[in-house]
């Protein structure tokens, strides 16, 4: 794993979204949210072809917006 990959395998504790993933490394590495957006979810599909993580999704109660 390279420097980001590592960031990102570390982040992946089950603690944290998706989205607090993308925004950790698009701060930390001064990347565009576009940029940040694509690498980082190519990065995590990959992780979860191999079957290395999974994700949670939760679901919103009625006329709540989802986090």
């Amino acid at each position: 794993l390279d420097a980001i990959g590592s960031q990102v395998w570390n982040l992946c504790d089950g603690k944290n979204t998706v989205e607090y993933v993308i925004t950790s490394l698009r701060k930390e590495h001064k990347l565009e949210q576009k940029e940040a957006e694509v690498s980082t979810l190519t990065y995590l599909k990959q992780l979860a072809e191999k079957g290395l993580i999974g994700f949670a999704v939760t679901r919103s109660k009625k006329g709540e917006k989802r986090k």
